[in-house]
C-alpha cells in the first residue's frame, strides 16, 4: 500500500516538475519576442 502510493507520488511530482520547467521556458520565449518586438 505504502509502496504503490510512493510511486503515483513519484510520478506526479517528475510531471509537475516537467510542467514548470515547460512553463518557464514559454514564459522566457515570449518575454524574449515581446522585448524583440519592442525593440525593434
Amino acid at each position: 500500500m505504502d509502496k504503490s502510493n510512493s510511486k503515483s507520488h513519484e510520478d506526479f511530482f517528475a510531471r509537475f516538475i516537467k510542467f514548470t520547467i515547460w512553463s518557464c521556458v514559454a514564459v522566457t520565449i515570449l518575454l524574449a519576442a515581446l522585448w524583440f518586438f519592442l525593440i525593434r
